[in-house]
């Protein structure tokens, strides 16, 4: 498929510099189509291991799906194969077997074996169809061995990861329990939302379970184009957030949207102002009983964000920085949750629902990005929005209420970074969401140091940078001056 791709972008170059006649160039828009289409339409095979996954790619011959042998066998162990006249000889690890090129019989580690279709060698790779999987491998290897032809799916040993369905009503929730982490892919569509295994090795026992209920009616397991699904249909829209350090999926109906609460009133009827903080410690909003942090990891599913390198997506980097300054507060003892903890699909007016749902005392949105250095910290722009007492704030303007607060947070956690003299800046920016969320929010871009991309995914870092957010965060959740929002302070 890279080869597809670099021809593409090579016709293309040529295309866009004007030396290719207007008759050629609708010529080249017909070509490029048919090669995107041919990398769309390449079938691969997953092959899962306890201990790796891989995919290797398929041929079509006669009818049937061939895979290399070398492509299988390689990344399992030492192989390597040589033609002695019409016989293509293959040794792996300690075994031996022999093919016959057009034949359908085969000597698999002194074993004869029909291989239901012909061995073929094309350009020096020997190749049998998948349905043979399951008479060859058990021959070479030590493992059990289930190879799922249909689903284009090849496990070894005990590589699947199973889960079981619990269903808990009022509220209606499904909770969704693995005997392995998991990192899949969750997209809404309408009322279901569609979970895809692209490299975990999940099974089912059962291909559909039907709930006998209003909200969440429905789940259905398939295995097809070398994946594993999982559709939940609802009666309305449904919500997924992974837990258990990615060992459950739990799904609840989407908070429905709507006004926004109107902000608690007032602790003391002339409460202190609250100036931008320096070095001293800030004063916040207390709301909640007790501190609690949500962090949303910017992107995520089907939304990848800004492309960081050529391996470095911004929704995988979110995620890390989120985990880590995860850590750091609760290593302060602060109550944190994510979003996000894996690579979910969110609108941000979810995202909104879900944090507003926690209750929380902060939000944090996290973001990153390639250009410059350091960290930017952000809170939300937002137009004439006026708190009135008693009056119920737009959805898009429930911050209105908390900028004092999180202008506040914002000044505690850029003292604390300009204390570890890393580069720090921060402005008001319309960021969704940022205006939604009815606590005290800021944004934080990460840049990489010194302009090394790759060092985003520095550990030592990320904890450098996350250690002084939690600092600056725990200065202003400790402040005894703290007092509730004040109307009209996003005036």
């Amino acid at each position: 498929m890279c080869r597809v791709y670099r021809q593409s972008e090579m016709l293309l170059k040529l295309s866009e510099g004007g030396t290719i006649p207007a008759h050629v160039k609708s010529w080249l828009v017909i070509v490029l189509a048919v090669l995107s289409a041919t990398a769309a339409e390449e079938k691969r095979l997953s092959v899962y291991t306890p201990q790796q996954f891989f995919w290797v790619t398929l041929t079509e011959r006669d009818g049937q799906d061939y895979v290399a042998l070398l492509d299988i066998l390689g990344p399992l162990g030492s192989a390597t194969a040589r033609r002695d006249g019409d016989r293509w000889k293959v040794q792996f690890d300690r075994t031996e077997s022999e093919f016959k090129i057009e034949k359908n019989k085969a000597k698999v580690n002194k074993k004869n074996v029909d291989l239901a279709g012909p061995f073929i060698l094309e350009n020096g790779r020997g190749m049998i169809p998948v349905r043979a999987l399951s008479v060859v491998l058990p021959r070479l290897l030590p493992q059990a061995i289930a190879v799922r032809e249909s689903a284009r799916r090849v496990f070894i040993g005990n590589a699947a990861t199973q889960f079981s369905e619990i269903f808990q009503p009022n509220p209606s929730r499904l909770v969704l329990q693995f005997s392995g982490p998991v990192n899949p892919q969750i997209a809404t569509e309408g009322n279901k939302i569609r979970i895809t295994f692209t490299r975990d090795p999940v099974i089912a026992p059962s291909n559909t379970q039907a709930f006998d209920e209003k909200t969440i009616r429905s789940a259905t397991f398939s295995e097809h184009d070398s994946i594993a699904e999982l559709a939940v249909q609802g009666a309305m829209p449904l919500v997924a957030t992974l837990g258990d350090q990615s060992r459950t999926i739990t799904i609840v109906p989407a908070p429905q949207r709507a006004e926004a609460p109107p902000p608690p009133p007032p602790v003391a009827p002339n409460p202190p102002a609250v100036s931008q903080p320096s070095n001293q410690q800030a004063s916040l909003p207390v709301a909640r009983p007790r501190a609690t942090v949500v962090i949303d990891p910017g992107h995520g599913g089907e939304d990848r964000g800004a492309n960081l390198s050529e391996t470095l997506v911004e929704k995988e980097v979110t995620l890390a920085w989120s985990r880590q300054l995860r850590a750091a507060l609760e290593k302060k003892g602060i109550p944190t949750m994510l979003v996000r903890d894996g690579d979910i699909s969110l609108t941000a007016d979810q995202r909104a629902a879900l944090a507003n749902a926690a209750r929380p005392l902060i939000f944090v949105t996290v973001h990153a990005g390639s250009v410059g250095s350091g960290v930017r910290i952000y809170t939300a722009q937002l137009g004439e929005s006026i708190a009135r007492p008693g009056a119920f704030l737009p959805w898009d303007s429930a911050q209105a209420a908390y900028l004092e607060g999180s202008r506040a947070l914002a000044g505690s956690v850029v003292a604390e970074i300009n204390k570890q003299s890393i580069p720090v800046g921060t402005a008001p920016v319309l960021l969704k969401p940022l205006n939604s969320v009815s606590a005290s929010a800021i944004a934080v871009e990460f840049m990489p140091p010194a302009n090394d991309i790759s060092g985003l995914m520095s550990a030592t870092y990320q904890q450098s940078i996350t250690g002084a957010i939690a600092d600056g965060i725990a200065a202003v959740t400790k402040s005894p001056a703290s007092r509730a929002p004040t109307p009209g302070a996003g005036k």
